[in-house]
């Protein structure tokens, strides 16, 4: 049901997107998935880059909260995987978390450079 939540963030379709990655959510919870299970937080991250799209920024923190929270253990694969983008650093800043928000862009900048060889 991933897939099918971006397929529908592509579309622009933002709220259908943000429904589809809540019910997965509550799937996953529902099978007592570990909170740090990366297919989860996956799900969680797609939940939060269409709460950016609609401009609730504050809503998308949370999601992008709850993920670093439940990885604090592999922190070496919250970096890899969910820290340093837009959609996250764009929220911050919006929410007036400045210092993090650079932080994230900035990584985000570097990944940009690095894959297309700036």
């Amino acid at each position: 049901m991933l897939r099918y939540s971006e397929v529908l963030y592509e579309q622009g379709r933002y709220r259908e997107a943000e429904t589809v990655a809540r019910t997965t959510v509550r799937m996953f919870r529902g099978l007592c998935t570990a909170p740090e299970n990366i297919q989860l937080a996956e799900v969680r991250n797609s939940l939060a880059k269409t709460l950016v799209a609609q401009e609730r920024w504050g809503h998308a923190l949370e999601q992008y909260d709850t993920i670093r929270a439940a990885m604090a253990k592999d922190m070496d694969s919250y970096d890899r995987l969910f820290s340093g983008t837009l959609y996250k650093g764009l929220a911050m800043l919006r929410t007036g978390r400045n210092d993090e928000a650079a932080r994230d862009l900035g990584k985000a900048l570097q990944r940009t450079e690095e894959r297309l060889g700036a």
